[in-house]
Formats: structure tokens, sequence, C-alpha cells
């Protein structure tokens, strides 16, 4: 199994447009690598990739996972990368909004989603309508706890984690309004949550048989972000008594990688005391372009 993580801050990307926080000076000046908005693709090692959330980046990242392959892989240095589909873990706008750049195709998309996301992409916010009217959009369900087989062999499992309704859908919670995904090739397995609002048992259970974890690594701290929590926000966040940091000191898989980071996030500061304390656990902060190899 490998998987590339082709974005791994959290909406707006780092440096976000407007803002001189320090990481966003830091990211300005070359003292730490920019990042493009949160997505991953994933793949058997013999399969083609599958295409995890859609962000604004997704012409760049798609570009990146390109030059990626070649590196790896040799081939047409004229060819663009190529995914097979896409799954969605929600309808936040930072990972749909990229659905839009997709619609200059022939093909069809294949657009895995929960009941959820499909009604938000096309009732609150119409992206699967508008998606349509260039290129048909063929819907697969995702239900929590069973198993789908993506093309080459890769096994998906939904989890629910009971997260937040977007904020142009008014908020609050439903069920399936977003998901883990937790994808297997033999017994090799690599759970992938960059929303978590909620350390449910579900989650819990998955992270303790997890050979690798991508988590939400949002915010450090609850209050890290003017006007709005962390939690408000939908985010666990990594610090405090009921924060995520509390759960990897007792359950960690072998490797853990923190993904969906905000600008205003310390830990994307390599001397930073926050991102010591992931340096001792042995806990990882994600990348552009990161790669995950996980072997039967």
């Amino acid at each position: 199994m490998r998987a590339v993580i082709l974005g791994a801050a959290a909406g707006g990307g780092l440096p976000q447009w407007n803002c001189r926080c320090e990481g966003c000076r830091a990211a300005r000046t070359g003292a730490v690598p920019p990042l493009t908005q949160s997505s991953l693709a994933i793949r058997a090692e013999d399969g083609p990739w599958h295409l995890v959330n859609v962000s604004p980046d997704v012409r760049y990242q798609l570009e990146a996972l390109g030059a990626h392959d070649r590196r790896a892989d040799g081939g047409d240095a004229g060819a663009p990368a190529s995914f097979h589909d896409v799954v969605l873990t929600d309808a936040q706008l930072d990972h749909t909004l990229g659905l839009l750049t997709l619609r200059e195709s022939p093909e069809p998309l294949t657009l895995h989603a929960t009941d959820t996301v499909r009604r938000l992409l096309t009732s609150d916010f119409d992206a699967g309508g508008m998606l349509a009217q260039w290129r048909k959009v063929d819907w697969h369900p995702l239900r929590t706890g069973e198993p789908t087989r993506l093309a080459g062999g890769l096994v998906m499992t939904p989890i629910d984690l009971e997260g937040p309704l977007p904020r142009y859908a008014g908020g609050g919670t439903a069920p399936g309004a977003a998901v883990g995904l937790v994808f297997s090739e033999g017994d090799a397995t690599l759970l992938y949550a960059p929303c978590v609002a909620r350390l449910n048992d579900a989650l819990r259970g998955h992270l303790a048989t997890a050979d690798c974890a991508m988590l939400d690594g949002t915010c450090w701290s609850d209050g890290e972000v003017a006007h709005r929590t962390a939690r408000q926000m939908g985010h666990v966040p990594i610090d405090g008594d009921d924060g995520l940091l509390r759960l990897l000191e007792r359950v960690r898989p072998p490797r853990t990688i923190l993904v969906h980071l905000n600008n205003t996030n310390p830990v994307i500061l390599p001397g930073s005391p926050e991102r010591a304390r992931l340096d001792e656990l042995g806990v990882e902060v994600a990348v552009d372009g990161m790669e995950v190899r996980l072997r039967p």
C-alpha cells in the first residue's frame, strides 16, 4: 500500500493569504515549507491511485503526484497524474471545492460519499449538480462499518466520527457528516481521519490496530484561533486533558502522522516546545509529498 499526503494544511493552506501569524511568516520566508490544503492519494502496490478529498489546490497536487510517480517508477515526463476515483470524508469546503476543477473530462467521475455528504453536495452546496453539467458523476455510497473493495484490491472501511456539518449548512452534527477511512491491503492497515470532532470508541478501536494513522492535527490548543474554538470548528485539539495527545500517550500505532494542520498551530515550527513534545512521542507532522508504504 502506498499513500502520499498531497496536502497537509487545513483550510486556506500555509501561508494564508491574509495572515501574518508566526507560521505564515515562517512559510513566506522559507523557514518552513508552504503547505497546500488537506488531501491524500492512496493505492494498492500495483493498483491505480484513489484521491481522498479534493482540495482547492488539486491541480497543483496532481502535478506534484505525477512528478512523484516519475521519480518512483519512471514514465512519461509529460504525462499528467491519473486517479481512478474520489473518496470524500466530509463535505467541508477545503475538501470539496476542488471538485469543480475536475469538471473538464469526458470520463465519468466516481465519487464515494456518505448519504449525508451526498445530500450536502447536491443541495446546500450543489457542487455535484454543477459538476454534472460538465461530466457524469457516479455516486457510490459509503456506509460506516461496511467495507468497499476498490480497484487494485485496496479495501476501504469508513468509520463514523460524529463530525460537524459545514457552516454553509448551518452547523450542528449529523450521522455521516464526517468519517474516517480504514484502508487495508492484506494485513496492513492505514487509518486516515483528517476531521475528528470527538475521540469516540470507533476511532479508539481502529487506532489500536492500525499500522499507520494519519490524524486530525488542526489545532494545538482549543483557543488558539480567534473567534471560534477548535471544538466549535469540529476538531479535537492536540493538547489538553481530553485532547488527542492524551489518547496517543496510551494508544499509538507504529507510525502516527498529524494532518490538516492550521496555520496557527505551533507544531508546524520545528523549534517550538509543542513540536518537541510530539518528537518525544514519535508523532510526526505531515508535509506535502510525504509518502507512507505499508507491505502486507
